[in-house]
C-alpha cells in the first residue's frame, strides 16, 4: 500500500527519492518483524510442550523441516538494514554517534530491564517453574548491563535467556557508533572488516576465549548483510512482483534444502535464506495490501519486540494454567500459548513500552528550555527503526 501514483502532466510533482522509505516497504519490514518474532514464539512453545510431555514420560517430537530460530537471523538482517538506513546521512557528523546510542538505549533497554527484573523476581519467588533457578550475582549484574557472561551451565546466556540476542545487538550498535565517526564509504569498509576479521579469527583459533567465541560468532555477519542490503536499497534497486515471489520461494527452499543436507553453519543455513527473504519482500515494488491488513501488520510489527521479550513468561504461564485445567493436547496448548503471547505483546507495547519510551525521550531530549534536540536532517528522515532489536 503506497502513495497514489503521480500524474504525468503534474510538472510540480516532486521526483521520487530512492533514499526514502515508502509505506509499502515499511509494511514489508513490519511483516518480517512479525514473522520473525512469531516463529521464535512457536519454537519456544514447542520446547515447552516437549518439557511438559517429559513430565508424563512421553517423548514429543516436532518436524525439523524449518529451524524456527531463523526468526533471530531475520531480526539481525532487519536491524543492520534499518540502522544504516536511518543513519546514512549522518556519517562523520559531530555529535551524532552519541545521539545514535541514546536512541538505541531508549528503544531497547527499558523494556529489557523490566523483563529482566521480572525474571529475577520469578527466580526468587517461583523457582520451580523455571529451567534455570540458580542465581549468579555477576551474571545478574552483567544481564542488566547487556554484557555477555557465562551462566552456571557454561552457556553464555543472560538471566533472561532470550537477551543473548540483545548482547549481540548492542555490540553491533557500539561498533556502528565508532564507524559513524568516518565518512560513509570508509565506515562501511571498516564495519565489514571488523566483523569479518573477528569471525575469521575466532574460527581459526582451536580454543578461543568464551567472549571471543560469543561476540565473533558468524551470526554477526548478518548485521553486515543488512547494511549491504540497505546500500543496495539506497541506489533505487527494486524487484518486480514475480521476481520477488520467485526469490521468496527460493529462500524457503534453500533453507529446507540446507537443513536436509546438514554440515553447514547457522549463518549459511539461516542467514542466507533470511537475507534472501528480506530482499524479496522489502525490495518488491508491487506490494499492495488492504489498509486494514496493513494497519494490523504494522501493529504486530511494532509489538514484535515486546512479543520477543514477554513470550517466555506468557508461554510458561499458559502451559501451566491449561495443563492444570486438564488440557493436554499439543495443538491446543501451542496455539493458546502463541495467541496469548501475541495478545499480551500488543498490550505491553501500547501500555508499557510506548509510555516508557516517550518518557525517556522527554528526559533525554528536552533540556530546561523544553526545545527538542535535533540533528541535521533528522526532520526529513523518519525513524522506522521502532522495535528493530530483537532481536531473538
Amino acid at each position: 500500500m503506497g502513495e497514489p501514483p503521480l500524474r504525468k502532466r503534474d510538472s510540480k510533482a516532486p521526483k521520487a527519492n530512492p533514499l526514502s522509505m515508502p509505506r509499502a516497504d515499511t509494511v514489508a519490514i513490519q511483516m518480517l518483524r512479525w514473522i520473525a518474532a512469531s516463529v521464535v514464539v512457536l519454537g519456544h512453545s514447542q520446547k515447552e510442550m516437549i518439557k511438559v510431555a517429559a513430565r508424563s514420560h512421553h517423548v514429543m517430537t516436532f518436524s525439523h523441516l524449518v529451524e524456527l530460530g531463523i526468526g533471530v537471523d531475520i531480526f539481525f538482517v532487519i536491524s543492520g538494514f534499518l540502522i544504516f538506513h536511518v543513519s546514512r546521512r549522518h556519517f562523520a557528523v559531530a555529535g551524532y554517534p552519541a545521539n545514535f546510542l541514546k536512541r538505541r538505549f531508549l528503544r531497547v533497554v527499558p523494556l529489557y530491564w523490566l523483563m529482566t527484573l521480572a525474571m529475577l523476581l520469578a527466580v526468587l519467588l517461583v523457582p520451580a517453574l523455571l529451567n534455570h533457578n540458580v542465581l549468579n550475582p555477576t551474571l545478574t549484574a552483567m544481564s542488566f548491563f547487556l554484557v555477555a557472561w557465562p551462566d552456571s551451565s557454561g552457556g553464555v546466556f543472560p538471566l533472561l535467556n532470550s537477551g543473548w540476542t540483545l548482547n549481540l545487538e548492542f555490540y553491533f550498535y557500539l561498533v556502528f557508533a565508532v564507524a559513524l565517526q568516518f565518512r560513509q564509504r570508509l565506515a562501511i569498509a571498516l564495519l565489514a572488516a571488523w566483523f569479518t576479521g573477528t569471525v575469521i579469527l575466532a574460527q581459526a583459533l582451536s580454543d578461543p576465549a568464551w567472549w571471543l567465541a560469543f561476540y565473533a560468532q558468524p551470526i554477526v555477519l548478518e548485521f553486515v548483510a543488512g547494511v549491504l542490503l540497505s546500500l543496495a536499497y539506497a541506489t533505487g534497486m527494486r524487484l518486480s512482483f514475480a521476481t520477488s515471489v520467485t526469490i521468496a520461494i527460493a529462500a524457503v527452499a534453500l533453507h529446507i534444502g540446507l537443513r536436509q543436507w546438514g554440515h553447514v553453519t547457522r549463518v549459511v543455513e539461516n542467514g542466507m535464506p533470511a537475507g534472501l527473504l528480506f530482499f524479496a519482500l522489502v525490495f518488491n515494488k508491487g506490494l499492495a495490501l488492504r489498509p486494514s491488513l496493513a494497519r494490523f501488520i504494522r501493529l504486530m510489527g511494532d509489538a514484535s519486540y515486546a512479543l520477543y521479550l514477554t513470550s517466555p513468561f506468557v508461554i510458561n504461564l499458559t502451559f501451566e494454567a491449561l495443563t492444570r485445567s486438564g488440557v493436554h493436547k499439543p495443538d491446543m496448548l501451542i496455539t493458546a500459548s502463541c495467541v496469548s503471547s501475541s495478545a499480551v505483546a500488543v498490550l505491553v507495547f501500547h501500555f508499557v513500552e510506548l509510555p516508557i519510551t516517550r518518557f525517556g525521550r522527554q528526559l533525554i531530549y528536552r533540556p530546561a528550555t523544553r526545545a527538542p534536540l535535533r540533528v541535521a536532517g533528522e526532520a526529513a528522515t523518519p525513524d522506522p527503526v521502532r522495535g528493530t532489536s530483537m532481536s531473538p
